[in-house]
């Protein structure tokens, strides 16, 4: 990340020394003076369309221009050759001043997948004890073609197998193998689980690197970005820092896989989920018991009204929990309950 206050300096500095007026300087960049003024202030930075005329027009380096420094010098590096070596992580460190267009086709090559369709990078590789041999990458005719012919391969002569991967960041993410005889072992080293603590360390990074980018990605890439986690074993829980930034329909997803599990996730994801959506999932029922109680400053009046009303005709308890929450209504309810009981 950038410090845009001293960014700012900088490039009122420059524009100085080159006895320039902010207006001329807009003028000659084909900016409004309002964007300039906040550059010099700090309050928003020149996007990397425009390091190159600024770098230019005050004979220095974008490294120069930015600050120095090693995100200052990967924007240069990207203002020259591209964006397409750069990791998440290195893409972090320079959303600020990337265009969304370049970033979103940055993100997608670095997240290590060609489409947002398929999904992965499809390819053939050859493993040999649970070492990866060769890897043939496929484009997507060859991908469906390739279907039947893996089930007709088997295992080659040599002792070989045949399996589709799902590549990410340069590692095999997961594996399909064509044949049955392969050890589970070999299985479980090929998809890139049992890593233990560098793996659990590689998953915290991957999230907060996503969620350093979050603020600068589009939803549909965000969302995209969010499912590729959940098809790679990650819970609700660990996308949480992600979430202030994601569409309200996946929000709803992630709201649904967190009750299909055992429902601890869904409190993590309470602050930003829309009171109907909490409400949806009470009426389905699929909210009781104690997760009701710590859901209960999430949820409206009138869903928390019906929540208490069901679980009193099915003859449960209400958790001494939950009144603090509950109206004058619900606690005469609750205590008519109670003296038909003791009746």
């Amino acid at each position: 990340m950038f410090d845009t206050v001293k960014v700012g300096k900088i490039i009122a500095q420059k524009r100085k020394e080159h006895n320039m007026t902010q207006l001329a300087l807009a003028d000659r960049l084909g900016v409004s003076f309002q964007a300039v003024s906040n550059w010099e202030r700090g309050n928003s930075m020149p996007d990397i369309s425009k390091l190159p005329e600024l770098a230019e027009l005050f004979e220095c380096s974008i490294e120069e221009l930015l600050g120095g420094g090693a995100p200052a010098a990967k924007v240069e590096q990207i203002a020259k050759e591209g964006a397409d070596d750069l990791s998440l992580g290195d893409l972090a460190e320079v959303a600020s001043v990337l265009t969304p267009d370049l970033l979103d086709e940055a993100v997608q090559k670095a997240s290590g997948h060609r489409t947002a369709a398929n999904g992965g990078s499809p390819c053939r590789i050859r493993i040999e004890d649970g070492v990866v041999k060769s890897v043939e990458y496929l484009d997507d005719d060859e991908a469906d073609d390739d279907d039947d012919e893996r089930e007709e391969s088997g295992r080659s002569a040599d002792g070989g197998a045949f399996c589709r991967i799902h590549i990410e960041n340069g590692k095999v993410r997961s594996a399909e193998y064509s044949g049955d005889d392969k050890s589970d072992e070999d299985k479980t080293e090929a998809n890139g689980h049992g890593g233990g603590a560098d793996d659990e360390r590689e998953r915290r990074t991957r999230i907060r690197e996503l969620a350093a980018l979050a603020p600068f990605l589009s939803e549909e890439r965000l969302a995209q970005l969010a499912e590729e986690c959940l098809q790679d074993g990650y819970s609700v829980r660990e996308l949480v820092p992600l979430a202030p930034f994601l569409s309200g329909e996946m929000l709803d997803r992630l709201a649904e896989r967190a009750v299909a599990g055992d429902g601890g996730d869904l409190v993590s994801l309470a602050p930003f989920l829309s009171q109907e959506t909490l409400g949806k999932l009470v009426a389905k029922n699929e909210i009781r018991g104690k997760m009701l109680v710590y859901l209960a400053p999430f949820l409206s009046g009138e869903t928390l009204r019906e929540a208490v009303l069901a679980a009193l005709r099915r003859g449960e308890k209400i958790d001494k929990g939950l009144y603090p929450f509950l109206s004058e209504e619900i606690f005469s309810e609750i205590l008519k309950t109670v003296g038909r009981k003791g009746n």
